[in-house]
């Protein structure tokens, strides 16, 4: 069984959508944001599970990496 931590939530509240991703690592939320010709906002929000398939990206390998370093890590 998930905890509420884990699990992918998309909620619109008040006009403005709230995508929450989990705390766990294993999904990311992309959020879609396309305007029409008249300037109408439409809002896409689509889950991406982060498996074996996904290629990683060097770039940001490279910044986490960098940032890594920052951290003081307490066992």
């Amino acid at each position: 069984m998930q905890s509420a931590f884990c699990r992918f939530v998309l909620s619109q509240v008040n006009g403005k959508y709230i995508v929450k991703s989990g705390t766990d690592f294993r999904s990311f939320g992309k959020i879609i944001l396309t305007f029409d010709e008249c300037g109408k906002l439409s809002v896409a929000v689509e889950k991406i599970d982060i498996v074996s398939t996904v290629e990683e990206d060097s770039h940001i390998k490279d910044i986490v990496s960098k940032y890594m370093g920052s951290f003081t890590i307490f066992s």
